[in-house]
């Protein structure tokens, strides 16, 4: 009794503390005595992947937690196989109710002959026979597969690996179609193939369908490369000037004069043409830089003939707008003739916008074929000696013996040696 008295004094000396405070909960623990999980508990158990399952006689509960999870994922994930044939189906069903069942039919067939003649390790036998078969079920209906995405593929398939006889029919009738068919996002490349593997008479019959269009077709994204491919590579030099005709005006759309070689034979005979002339060639070629499509070898033709017809303010003007372009104007003859006159008769300004972007493109330029030509009229015209050695004779003596090696580059390089050397001497 003693001992249980002297227990309570003991108790009764601790400090009293309120029931609060002895106790610090955790987070997902609860002071409970039937273990109940709180809304916390379960959350960051959950997060963390705990399994609440005990352990039995099967073994482990995580164990049987995981199986069962993969099951569920296993019976839950969807059978890719299947859902591709579905889609499949529905596509084909979608392509029936659009078309009839024998163009559905034929142009099925159509798509399964190109890949069987597209493929690499095939028999010439059986290439000719199949584009023979292809060519028989699509004849007479080409205008109207031309322009759409999956049939036009077929056509360019016939174009590049059918006999020539078989060529020249799809072309005479695809003929009329050739000037939509050219700015068309599929059909252009069928337009190209025809450039490409058909004959020269067929050709030239294909340029003749651009003429009254020429500079709708340089001012359009997909056309352009197009039209400069055929009029630098397969057009004469009559088709040529016929193409810059119809940028000196409407007048020249549908009718060409064989005079007319360059910009000021076409008001040679009445110089009161001159400033009307002048007007609409600067509209086309202002309509051309605006969608940054100066790349071409026909527009870098028209405008070289303009920049030295104008008047000194448009020029002034002209050569401010393309200081930035100096570089892919230098792509060919006409169009580094062009940039050499911006160097010539630029502004100071105007040349170290040319410096600055040139300092980039400084060796690919000396190896080209007519982009060295814009280095050597840097080097004879620019009078700031240091800002040419920082810019370029800097950067082209670092990789002197790159460029001595090449055909076009040992001009720049012999150039590049003197003035480092006299650099270097003063």
């Amino acid at each position: 009794m003693n001992m249980q008295k002297v227990k309570r004094k003991s108790d009764t000396n601790e400090p009293t503390t309120p029931i609060k405070k002895q106790k610090i909960e955790k987070p997902g623990k609860t002071t409970d005595s039937k273990h109940k999980f709180t809304k916390k508990s379960t959350n960051t158990d959950f997060k963390k992947g705990k399994n609440f399952i005990k352990k039995g006689s099967h073994g482990s509960g995580k164990g049987n937690f995981g199986k069962d999870k993969k099951e569920n994922e296993n019976s839950e994930k969807p059978k890719w196989s299947e859902m591709k044939k579905e889609k499949k189906q529905l596509r084909l069903a979608r392509r029936k109710a659009k078309s009839t069942a024998e163009v559905f039919e034929i142009s099925h067939k159509a798509k399964l002959l190109a890949a069987q003649i597209q493929r690499k390790v095939v028999k010439p036998e059986f290439r000719s026979s199949s584009c023979k078969e292809l060519h028989g079920l699509m004849k007479g209906q080409y205008k109207s597969i031309a322009l759409t995405h999956d049939l036009s593929r077929v056509i360019q398939v016939l174009l590049k690996y059918s006999e020539e006889n078989i060529r020249n029919e799809i072309t005479e009738e695809l003929l009329d179609l050739m000037v939509p068919m050219v700015q068309s996002k599929y059909a252009h490349h069928s337009v190209k193939r025809i450039l490409k593997y058909s004959s020269e008479s067929i050709r030239h019959e294909v340029i003749k369908r651009f003429f009254g269009h020429i500079v709708t077709l340089a001012a359009h994204t997909i056309s352009a490369p197009v039209l400069d491919y055929a009029y630098g590579e397969f057009a004469t030099n009559k088709e040529k000037s016929h193409m810059q005709q119809e940028f000196y005006g409407d007048i020249y759309k549908n009718t060409k004069d064989n005079k007319v070689k360059c910009l000021s034979d076409s008001y040679k005979d009445s110089p009161e043409m001159k400033s009307a002339i002048l007007q609409s060639c600067k509209a086309n070629i202002s309509r051309i830089l605006d969608k940054n499509l100066h790349d071409s070898e026909l527009f870098q033709s028209v405008l070289y003939d303009y920049i030295r017809e104008c008047s000194t303010e448009d020029k002034a003007e002209l050569i401010s707008t393309l200081s930035p372009l100096i570089v892919p104007l230098s792509n060919s003859l006409p169009g580094v003739n062009t940039a050499s006159l911006c160097v010539w008769q630029g502004t100071n300004k105007d040349k170290k916008t040319i410096l600055k972007v040139v300092k980039e493109h400084a060796v690919s330029l000396s190896k080209h074929k007519t982009g060295y030509r814009l280095l050597l009229a840097i080097f004879d015209s620019v009078d700031d000696t240091v800002l040419v050695k920082k810019a370029i004779v800097s950067t082209l003596s670092s990789n002197l013996r790159d460029i001595v090696t090449d055909h076009w580059g040992t001009m720049v390089s012999i150039i590049t040696i003197i003035v480092h050397h006299r650099h270097c001497s003063d």
